[in-house]
């Protein structure tokens, strides 16, 4: 993944966006299935 600034950016992966804001990752137009993994890890987290 890359980051820029501290921001994830659209091609990183999905654990190293974990970090990141819901703000920020609503910025991100994301495949709706690494949407939905990323909502179960911030739901488990």
């Amino acid at each position: 993944a890359r980051h820029v600034k501290g921001k994830a950016i659209a091609d990183s992966d999905a654990l190293d966006v974990l970090w990141a804001k819901r703000e920020e990752l609503d910025k991100l137009d994301m495949h709706p299935l690494v949407r939905r993994t990323l909502e179960q890890a911030f739901t488990i987290a």
